[in-house]
């Protein structure tokens, strides 16, 4: 067994200065001299009493094989340990962002690596052919578990975030995830399909009440679809392609149906509604404010009402179901002011104060008109003729 620093090309045997081997002299003693100015490590030889400056530490056995060297690099040490028949490699080396060990097997492609970052960040990998096949990961409160294929493209992965939600990804290649399921700090999860770019295309949630959720998104990410089921309702949303809601179709809790059409900024703007009290339409305007309903009751009775910037009603039309009709006109209160029906053939105009008390009426009876003043309580004042 030989102990040899290199640099100074000394070499001990036993603990006893031998002769140099010829094969190993092969440069002068000037050029000896040139390369211990420089020497950049210094080693104590335990037992020789002696110490010796050197660059490099290396231990060879009587074949003439290294089995293991200590050296400076260009960021600090590194110190190797090979078996007899060179087919494993331990190496330990400290470097500007932290200790590295790596442990390698040359007769069948392999080895393990882990290193502790200047952050604390740790990390285990697994190499196959200069790959990394698998990773254990830790960046601050980040925790990371990738397996990769032969081209050291991650493939499958999975990974607790900052906040302790865990997430678990798929690939086909080195693009993005085509498949993931992610955890929130909302209390949902969300599984996603994606195209080869990584970008979701079908996407299942369910929130922390355990309400489902489906959505389909384009090429761009853009939102396109979402069904979406709660205690409150059952729906579907139709996007355009800048992802703005344009036609909205559920169900409410009490099972009745409602569509919503809305405008190129994703507001309302039509919707039909069907339920046992109230069904019919509704258009607004530009502020999202209701300002026509064409609606039928319970009783089946139609109604067309309209009102103002404020969604007060201003005129109200319907048809009764002795099918007399009734045509109101509001102030702004939306109190009725002027009522016109028509009852059994006979029309009537009935002028309203604002106590809600009829006080003038003109009606046509039998091709006969009729003018009546009705005074505060409700008792006739003037008729003609």
């Amino acid at each position: 067994m030989k102990l040899v620093l290199l640099a100074g090309i000394a070499v001990w045997a036993s603990g006893t200065e031998t002769a140099l081997n010829r094969k190993a002299l092969v440069m002068d003693l000037e050029e000896r001299v040139k390369r211990l100015e420089e020497i950049v490590a210094q080693q104590a030889i335990g037992g020789l009493g002696q110490t010796v400056v050197a660059s490099k530490f290396q231990l060879i056995d009587d074949a003439g094989k290294l089995l293991a060297e200590m050296k400076p690099t260009s960021q600090g040490v590194k110190l190797t340990l090979n078996d007899a028949e060179k087919k494993c490699q331990v190496s330990l080396s400290a470097t500007n962002f932290g200790p590295v060990l790596r442990l390698d097997r040359f007769d069948s492609p392999g080895a393990i690596s882990c290193w502790v970052g200047e952050k604390g960040e740790q990390c285990l990998r697994f190499h196959k052919d200069q790959n990394n096949s698998m990773r254990l990961e830790s960046f601050g409160n980040f925790r990371t578990l990738m397996f990769s294929d032969d081209a050291g493209h991650a493939r499958l992965w999975v990974q607790v975030n900052e906040n302790g939600f865990p997430e678990i990804g798929l690939r086909d290649s080195c693009e993005g995830a085509r498949a993931a399921i992610r955890g929130h700090d909302n209390g949902t999860y969300i599984l996603s399909l994606g195209d080869k770019e990584g970008k979701a295309c079908v996407g299942f949630q369910v929130d922390a009440a355990g309400n489902p959720d489906l959505y389909i998104r384009g090429n761009q990410g853009e939102r396109k679809m979402m069904v979406s089921f709660d205690e409150q309702k059952r729906g579907m949303t139709l996007y355009d392609e800048h992802g703005r809601p344009r036609l909205i179709m559920a169900l409410d809790a009490n099972d009745q149906p409602h569509v919503m059409l809305a405008n190129d900024e994703g507001k309302p703007r039509v919707s039909v509604s069907s339920d046992d009290e109230n069904s019919g339409l509704r258009v607004y305007d530009s502020h999202e404010k209701v300002r026509l309903a064409v609606t039928v009751n319970a009783d089946e009775r139609p109604m067309v009402a309209v009102f103002d910037a404020s969604e007060t009603i201003r005129l109200r039309m319907t048809l009764l179901p002795d099918d007399s009709s009734t045509i109101c006109l509001c102030n702004d209160q939306g109190r009725t002011d002027i009522l016109l029906t028509i009852v059994k053939g006979s029309p009537q105009i009935v002028v309203i104060d604002q106590n809600s008390r009829p006080r003038a009426i003109l009606s046509m009876i039998e091709g006969n008109p009729t003018l009546v003043f009705v005074d505060e309580n409700g008792e006739p004042t003037f008729k003609a003729p």
